[in-house]
């Protein structure tokens, strides 16, 4: 097929200033970008005039965790419909593979679990994941999750998204945490023996052999918290054999080895990685670099203390370049990050939701027995919040404080109740003569599946602006793969799904940061590509892949509906993956065009 694309501004993702001109696809690839009104278009199959548009390269989302979600969801609409046509997946030591004998729970599987009763009740926690043998999960994830578990290791996990269909490109890194599980087995809280690492060597050596980019540590997550630098350094140096990656989540809290260390600063944990890095002699990544006001300090002079970490933290890595250490990063742009989301009251108190056997029984028993809304209240009272409330650390923070301001912020956004719906807690609680804490309660009694929103601060206070403006920045956005309907929730349960930013967090980049629009568009594209060594990708040159979004930008902007997450952006019109239409006029069409990126070949 050739399709010409006239009469729109061209961003060639290379940084340069934008110009009036044509593309010219043919196939999968890139045949021409011309000045405007020069393009060849003879026996072309499809002409589109784009006038007043701005026509970009796909957008590369530099860290994803699509690879945990998209067996379920294979088309990956959120990302196209931001006009993202390629991710990097697989990493903080998450992942699908390998997995020999021993699985990880990640962020979407509970379904599963809970077929095994062992549910998480409702939020990843890295600290505490559950552990559960290959072959029961590969019980129930056909029957909980709709599709089969039918691989082993990395190559397998590929085969089986090429056979799926894809709707984005992806390359990923293999889970060293998940390499040190399959070696350790369910003793991991300790450094591992001689015999162990070789196992782990061997184990790396097959994953890279069969396509993985690199290997992915998380050393605020377990297993990887209880490995020294020595040990991942000993395993690293496998990725020599193959010019690979290793790529970390370096250490941003205060906790590791199963104990906390209350000086421990960010900085601290990107010199690990860089020191592991020279140790092994390979090229390393930071992920999503943080600065050391990553946890979120606020107060007088936050912003510029953050500003001035990220500064520093530039520096230490020039100064490492210039020893010969090879190292890249990549940066969440402000208020980004899009991975949990839990849009129902209901899911604060998931343990007791689960007991009751869903939503409305639940409220059903909180209406009928006046004793079990009288021990929930104790128990939160009490802070002994294990007993009634969902792990995901938001709620946490709010039971732990029911009557503070935060909690009295939470605001219903969707209720059948008309008295609470578009009001917050705390005006509830006035106007009902309640606590805070029984208006929480209260609410579910009278709408089992309200909808709530809590405004959260930012995690990062300026410092991102800084490593944004570096020249060397790349944009990733902690993202999973998602439909626009995607729930990973039972029916009847609070809805498991991805927050509004999973749809809109690259437009908010787009739209929202002070870069000029061609630099944001070459972070995001040309300088991931690079990056991750995408000769063909990334950039809207003859010969490239035709991975191309077509933006309105007089009306560019993302949506952010805290009741209706699944709603994307306006302004991305049309989204070729390949040289297919992927986005047509706004809309996703499954058409599945992706390829599979393996190490050593460009595509399956």
């Amino acid at each position: 097929m050739k399709l010409c694309i006239l009469d729109g501004e061209i961003v060639d993702g290379t940084g340069a200033p934008a110009f009036p001109g044509d593309l010219v696809i043919e196939d999968q690839k890139i045949a021409a970008v011309a000045s405007r009104g020069q393009a060849d278009c003879a026996g072309a199959d499809l002409v589109l005039r784009v006038p007043g548009r701005t026509v970009i390269p796909g957008l590369i989302d530099l860290h994803a965790h699509a690879d945990l979600t998209m067996p379920q969801y294979p088309a990956m609409e959120n990302y196209l419909v931001q006009g993202i046509t390629t991710l990097s997946v697989g990493h903080c030591t998450l992942g699908l593979a390998p997995i020999d004998t021993w699985y990880m729970a990640q962020c979407a599987d509970d379904k599963a679990l809970r077929r095994l009763g062992l549910a998480s009740r409702n939020g990843y926690d890295p600290y505490g994941s559950i552990v559960v043998k290959t072959e029961e999960m590969r019980r129930a994830a056909g029957p909980a999750l709709g599709f089969e578990l039918d691989w082993t290791d990395y190559a397998g996990f590929l085969d089986h998204m090429r056979r799926e269909g894809v709707g984005c490109n992806f390359r990923g890194y293999v889970s060293y945490g998940l390499i040190r599980l399959q070696a350790m087995g369910e003793d991991w809280r300790r450094p591992a023996t001689a015999a162990e690492i070789a196992a782990m060597r061997d184990l790396l050596r097959r994953e890279l052999a069969g396509g993985a980019y690199g290997m992915d540590c998380g050393f605020d997550y377990v297993p990887d918290a209880y490995a020294p630098p020595e040990e991942v350094a000993q395993v690293a140096q496998v990725l020599r054999e193959f010019d690979a990656v290793l790529e970390a989540h370096t250490q941003n809290t205060q906790r590791r080895y199963g104990r906390e260390w209350p000086d421990y600063r960010c900085s601290q944990g990107i010199r690990e990685l860089l020191e592991i890095g020279r140790a092994a002699g390979v090229r390393v990544h930071v992920s999503h670099i943080p600065n050391d006001f990553h946890a979120g300090k606020s107060g007088p002079g936050a912003r510029a203390a953050a500003e001035q970490s990220a500064r520093d933290i530039l520096q230490m890595l020039e100064d490492y370049k210039a020893q010969g250490v090879r190292v890249t990063w990549d940066v969440i742009p402000p208020d980004c990050m899009s991975m949990l989301y839990y849009p129902q009251l209901a899911s604060f108190f998931a343990p007791l939701v689960e007991e009751a056997g869903g939503m409305t029984p639940f409220a059903a028993r909180l209406r009928t027995d006046g004793a079990f809304e009288a021990w929930i209240l104790e128990r939160i009272a009490q802070k002994d919040l294990d007993a009634v409330c969902s792990i995901f650390p938001p709620f946490r923070r709010c039971l732990s404080d029911p009557e503070g301001e935060s909690t009295g912020a939470v605001r219903i956004t969707r209720s059948a109740c008309a008295e609470a719906q578009g009001r917050t807690v705390g005006e509830l609680a006035r106007r009902w003569g309640m606590t805070q804490a029984q208006t929480l309660l209260e609410v579910l009694k009278r709408d089992p599946a309200a909808y709530y929103y809590r405004v959260s601060k930012a995690a990062t206070f300026g410092g991102e602006d800084v490593f944004l403006a570096s020249p060397d920045a790349a944009v990733g956005l902690d993202s999973t793969a998602s439909d626009l309907s995607g729930n990973n929730a039972p029916y009847g349960y609070p809805e498991d799904s991805c927050p509004p930013n999973n749809f809109n967090a690259m437009v908010k980049f787009l739209t929202e940061t002070p870069l000029p629009f061609e630099q944001a568009v070459y972070k995001a594209s040309g300088r991931s590509a690079d990056i991750l060594g995408l000769r063909d990708r990334g950039r809207l040159r003859a010969g490239n892949f035709a991975d191309v979004a077509v933006l309105d930008r007089r009306v560019l902007a993302p949506v952010i509906d805290p009741a209706r997450p699944g709603t994307g952006p306006r302004g991305v019109e049309y989204v070729l993956v390949n040289g297919v239409f992927a986005v047509l006029q706004g809309r996703p069409t499954h058409s599945r065009s992706g390829q599979v990126l393996r190490r050593g070949r460009e595509a399956d």
